[in-house]
């Protein structure tokens, strides 16, 4: 083979040597620290406002799409959630939500408990936590979660509300109303107790009721007075009854339990069998069933399992059941149905008190990691000294923070503005560096800037142009403010 000769000339080795260089910094390219990076066009917006003063909200913690919170309307989908809405902090009381957020699609990760989902919710999210070997409580982030955590509780009953007194007969007539038969001022119910047919007649103001002498089980009730939701079931055959819970939601804590109490007290069964307390109701009537599910959520924060029965000998379609089958849950929900239930079998025995709660903590929910998908996530903040909210289900969770959108525009304002002092403020020194110093560090490691930490002075200086940020606190919260030199 014949030797090529090649001419080395200073200009070719220069080249060469630049491209090599070039290809090593490609392969060694870290990312631009760029807010569009980091941060929505909302967030944007206010960052690069000219208001000299400014109050930022925005968070990584945020929950999936669909995540139901507890507000003084009953259940709402996070996203579903207004300014100005009501919704209850850790001990129980209403508190207002300040804004709500949406934070664009990210990952979430599944939460479960025996092998249900409780919630979804990005690693950065905060919740409440417990530890049965650990005095105490505190706010961890689901990445930090380990084996044995318990994201804390909180048990919540509505109170106010609109009051309905036919409530129970409404749940009555839905239950086991022979509706067809019945007249404007006239009700046929079904029953084999007459304390249901009393308790319904007096709801309605009826002036009175007689059992039928053609049938051992029906009753007609007579005198209605009125009834403004008979549109629900009147003229209506078992799998054609409705009802409007959205309606129901707005009613007080009486009316809601006395018109469960209807629902059980005619279709609904409780059974104790080897140490298993269960509450159930079935009927054709899915819309019903649906409706009792969220009822029986709103107030023991316990969603009921519904199962479909499809055998032929149901001529209007299935029979829907929604059924409590948890000893603990089942118990609570007794508790408070049983000064309006009527039926004796049905209400609450002593002997329920000694029933083992299936590894069940009143105190919290033992979590598991579970799957993870890609959803849309919101998060929102409250008017709270905590910054704690409920869930539908019970879990105390944490809201969104102001951190990552200040530790962001601080990071963005002494890399592009020669000589500026930058001042954080919190209402202690210590506060203000629990809050910010990490956020700010991450930026600086992740983005490989070269910004100078002084972990005693509580300083960050960029070298290359002299600015600095002043991490510090006082008795008062100023929020974070930067003033030029």
């Amino acid at each position: 083979m014949a030797k090529r000769n090649i001419n080395i000339t200073p200009e070719l080795l220069k080249a060469k040597l630049a491209q090599r260089l070039e290809q090593e910094k490609e392969a060694k390219a870290l990312p631009e620290f760029k807010l569009e990076r980091i941060l929505f066009d909302k967030q944007l917006e206010f960052i690069r406002d000219s208001a000299p003063f400014r109050t930022a909200v925005c968070s990584r913690r945020c929950l999936a799409e669909g995540t139901l919170v507890k507000t003084i309307n009953g259940p709402i989908p996070i996203e579903k959630l207004q300014i100005g809405d009501w919704v209850f902090n850790e001990f129980g009381k209403p508190i207002r939500v300040n804004n709500v957020f949406y934070n664009g699609e990210k990952e979430v990760v599944a939460l479960n408990n025996n092998g249900s989902t409780l919630v979804e919710c990005t690693d950065e999210h905060e919740f409440l936590t417990v530890h049965n070997r650990i005095n105490g409580e505190s706010v961890k982030k689901v990445a930090s979660f380990y084996k044995g955590i318990k994201i804390k509780r909180a048990e919540v009953l509505r109170e106010g509300g609109i009051s309905v007194p036919q409530a129970y007969g409404i749940g009555a007539m839905i239950g086991d109303g022979c509706c067809i038969m019945c007249t404007s001022n006239i009700y046929y119910i079904s029953s084999s107790d007459e304390s249901v047919v009393k308790k319904t007649a007096e709801s309605f103001s009826a002036d009175g009721y007689q059992k039928c002498p053609s049938d051992n089980f029906t009753w007609k009730i007579y005198g209605i007075k009125q009834d403004e939701y008979k549109s629900w079931y009147y003229k209506k055959k078992a799998h054609e009854k409705i009802v409007n819970v959205e309606e129901i939601l707005k009613w007080d804590l009486e009316s809601r339990l006395n018109f469960i109490a209807g629902l059980i007290d005619t279709d609904g069964c409780v059974r104790h069998r080897d140490n298993r307390l269960s509450v159930s109701l079935s009927m054709q009537a899915k819309a019903v069933i649906e409706a009792f599910n969220i009822l029986v959520f709103d107030l023991i924060e316990k969603l009921p399992h519904i199962c479909t029965d499809n055998r032929e000998k149901y001529k209007n379609g299935p029979v829907f059941t929604a059924e409590i089958h948890h000893n603990y849950f089942s118990r609570r929900l007794l508790k408070l149905l049983d000064t309006h239930l009527t039926c004796s079998r049905k209400k609450y025995k002593s002997e329920y008190n000694s029933l083992k709660d299936n590894n069940f903590s009143r105190n919290g929910f033992g979590v598991t990691k579970g799957t993870r998908r890609i959803s849309k996530v919101y998060d929102i903040s409250v008017e709270s000294f905590s910054n704690l909210y409920v869930l539908a289900n019970g879990l105390i969770t944490h809201n969104c923070g102001k951190t990552i959108v200040c530790a962001a525009h601080l990071i963005e304002t002494i890399l592009t503005v020669p000589r500026i002092n930058c001042l954080y403020i919190a209402i202690t020194r210590i506060s203000a560096k629990n809050i910010i110093w990490k956020e700010l560090n991450n930026f600086n490691n992740d983005y490989k800037l070269g910004l100078e930490f002084n972990n005693a002075d509580l300083t960050i200086s960029n070298p290359k142009n002299g600015s600095m940020i002043y991490i510090t606190g006082r008795k008062a919260c100023a929020g974070g403010f930067v003033r030029q030199r």
